[in-house]
């Protein structure tokens, strides 16, 4: 996602005016960037490795900001 992002930062840099579709998309990666932060911090169920609660967190969180970015 790091790869993209960077390309709507440059945008954003280019931009005359701040603002815009560049600073629109840079909010669904900021929501991702929160999302990831947050599965990273949280502590897993008993019985359950960090990797598993990862796995299962993400597709709750971080696919409806996927969806709205596709759909944007």
């Amino acid at each position: 996602m790091a790869h993209a992002r960077r390309r709507f930062v440059d945008a954003l840099k280019a931009r005359k005016k701040p603002g815009g579709p560049p600073a629109q998309a840079l909010k669904f990666f900021d929501q991702l960037y929160r999302i990831e932060r947050q599965a990273r911090y949280e502590k897993p169920d008993d019985g359950e490795t960090q990797a598993d609660y990862m796995r299962r967190f993400r597709p709750k969180h971080s696919v409806p900001v996927l969806n709205a970015l596709k759909a944007w």
